[in-house]
């Protein structure tokens, strides 16, 4: 049994768990766009398995829009990440290129399209940016004042609380968030805010990056706040009029969200299972540190020019890593020297 849109229904749980105890030969799928009511829901949690739908690498794009298959170049790029070899990597870069070449219908703007506007499969049916930097907009603006009324305790002023919130974080710069501040800035408690990101986050439109260090260290600092895709960030910007847009800031910003929303991405994958922070050092500190199970951390630093390589290599120091990695719009091809690897944007959202 496959039912869509099963949020519609209220008691959709309950009905699935009658089902379920009356015959094991029946299997259910239930699918929905209300995120919050399908996450929010005891009668099933010890029946059911959950498998979130996240937005689309590169490589799926490529899937959806040209049926082009590259999915062993990610495969590889996985290997690259937590291995620091790069050969397989480079040889599976090299063939990705071969093969967009000789398409046909790829157009040498995909990419910075799929960079500012994808993520979802809105532009794999080809629109206009406009229209579809409205219809990512629309979306944020269903999932908080149709998916979120679902929980009891979200009033129409905290709707509007979410909204600003978004629109707060799509002009900001990367950074701790303050819930003081945020919260004198909407004219609230803390609580208040910690209870509208929580649940902005349980809808998959934000997710948060904790510090590196011990548990103190993690209750003490802030978290830092990333948008599902660049994409989201981009029509928000766009919508509110974001004084850096169109300037090279900006586009580190989005690039910044593009590598911390693929890490998040593909830490939420089967089989993958590894811990993304941020480097909380005062001086020279990089953008991401991932951690699988013990093992050593790796330091991931994005932008471009040799600000880049100073920081790595003192993260590399600090930290006492094997390598690090660079994701730098000066790089058009993988590349190590010494122990840095450098990797394109385009290549890394293959991941």
């Amino acid at each position: 049994m496959f039912i869509d849109e099963s949020q519609i229904d209220k008691n959709w749980a309950l009905s699935g768990k009658v089902i379920y105890d009356k015959s094991y030969n029946i299997f259910m799928i239930f699918t929905g766009s209300s995120a919050l009511h399908l996450e929010n829901n005891a009668d099933l949690s010890r029946r059911m398995r959950k498998k979130s739908l996240m937005p689309l690498n590169y490589t799926g794009h490529l899937k959806l829009k040209y049926d082009i298959n590259v999915s062993n170049f990610s495969n590889d790029l996985k290997d690259l990440i937590f291995t620091g070899n790069i050969e397989n990597a480079v040889t599976s870069e090299f063939k990705a290129e071969n093969i967009l070449t000789n398409c046909l219908d790829y157009s040498s703007t995909d990419w910075n399209e799929y960079f500012k506007f994808g993520g979802f499969p809105l532009l794999s049916n080809k629109k206009s940016y406009r229209e579809i930097s409205d219809n990512l907009v629309e979306i944020t603006d269903e999932v908080v004042t149709k998916d979120m009324p679902q929980i009891k305790e979200i009033s129409s002023k905290n709707q509007s609380n979410a909204k600003r919130i978004l629109r707060y974080l799509a002009l900001q710069q990367p950074g701790e968030l303050t819930q003081a501040n945020l919260a004198k800035y909407l004219k609230t408690s803390a609580a208040n805010v910690n209870k509208i990101l929580d649940l902005l986050e349980k809808t998959y439109l934000l997710f948060h990056c904790e510090p590196y260090g011990g548990s103190a260290k993690r209750v003490k600092r802030s978290w830092k706040y990333y948008f599902a895709t660049p994409s989201i960030r981009h029509a928000l910007s766009n919508k509110v009029g974001n004084p850096l847009f169109g300037t090279d800031s900006y586009e580190g910003l989005l690039l910044e969200n593009m590598v911390a929303s693929i890490l998040f991405n593909l830490s939420n994958k089967q089989f993958t299972d590894f811990k993304i922070y941020y480097d909380g050092n005062k001086k020279r500190n990089v953008d991401f540190l991932i951690q699988k199970d013990s093992e050593n951390i790796i330091p991931i630093e994005v932008g471009r020019g040799n600000k880049c390589k100073l920081q790595i290599k003192h993260a590399i120091n600090e930290y006492g890593c094997e390598y690090g990695i660079v994701v730098a719009n000066n790089y058009s091809h993988i590349k190590k020297e010494d122990d840095v690897i450098y990797i394109s944007p385009k290549t890394f959202s293959f991941l």
